[in-house]
């Protein structure tokens, strides 16, 4: 209990604002070798007619849909939820001038919907922070029609380990073992809910499970943006005592040794609920 406790105090300071999420989002965003953005191949995966009903669970500040903005239909009814009220704040601005979307504190584990009210759910890299995992599946399937599909990315355990490699490395050379915390984080978020994991919990709720591949590298050669996503994982005291020695090394580090290449392992799962 005590262990819960404690991660739900790290999610809510992690994800009180979108400053963090934001700070990885540009990382992907600006050092992608591949051009087709992530948001838009998530939602040409979300193949439904015209008129349709949709629910994004643990959504943050709207960006699937801000990014989008031109590209969804008038018919689709879309309820963007997460379970920071600081992220769905930011969501409600973000998403005012689209009256087809509206925007709600909810929790994944306790749905407040009719059974078979959705045509689709898409849970967009959060289903590794819920604690009751097999709770908030089954409440997404319960909410679906009986033809409706669950989207949900996640990452695989190999997920962009050379973050974890570099923070070991600065770590050795700066002599400060906070950045050690770094590459701890890593693998603790790649270990959650891994692609092997992420395919036999969903084969438990839904049928016809299938995992879309996400194709690309981070080519990234900008000291400070790699910077505000090693970062990014830590509270915000940690991350201040470390910023300034990290920025720095990081910098000769790219100016010595060239560009440095990440190799993300990323994948939507797709699955159907069952009939």
């Amino acid at each position: 209990m005590n262990g819960e406790r404690a991660t739900a105090r790290r999610l809510a300071e992690q994800y009180k604002s979108a400053r963090n999420l934001e700070a990885r989002i540009r990382l992907h965003r600006r050092f992608s070798t591949n051009p087709y953005p992530w948001f838009r191949w998530v939602l040409d995966h979300v193949r439904l007619p015209g008129t349709a009903r949709l629910l994004e669970v643990g959504g943050g500040h709207g960006l699937l849909w801000h990014e989008n903005r031109t590209r969804i239909p008038a018919g689709w009814e879309i309820v963007v939820s997460d379970l920071s009220p600081g992220m769905v704040a930011q969501a409600a601005a973000t998403l005012a001038d689209r009256p087809n979307i509206r925007v709600a504190v909810l929790d994944a584990q306790a749905l407040p919907f009719a059974d078979g009210c959705f045509d689709a759910v898409i849970a967009n890299h959060m289903l590794y922070h819920v604690p009751d995992r097999a709770r908030a599946l089954a409440e997404m399937r319960r909410v679906l029609r009986p033809d409706g599909k669950l989207f949900a990315a996640t990452n695989d355990q190999d997920h962009m380990t050379e973050v974890r490699n570099l923070a070991l490395e600065a770590c050795d050379a700066l002599g400060i073992p906070g950045l050690r915390r770094i590459a701890e984080e890593v693998t603790k978020a790649n270990a959650l809910f891994t692609f092997d994991m992420a395919s036999a919990e969903l084969g438990q709720h839904f049928d016809q499970v299938q995992l879309h591949l996400r194709a690309g590298e981070l080519v990234v050669t900008d000291a400070d943006a790699l910077t505000d996503y090693l970062l990014s994982g830590l509270p915000a005291v940690a991350a201040g005592a470390l910023d300034a020695p990290l920025r720095t090394w990081l910098g000769a580090r790219l100016a010595s040794s060239g560009p440095l290449t990440i190799t993300p392992r990323t994948g939507l799962f797709e699955a159907a609920r069952p009939r």
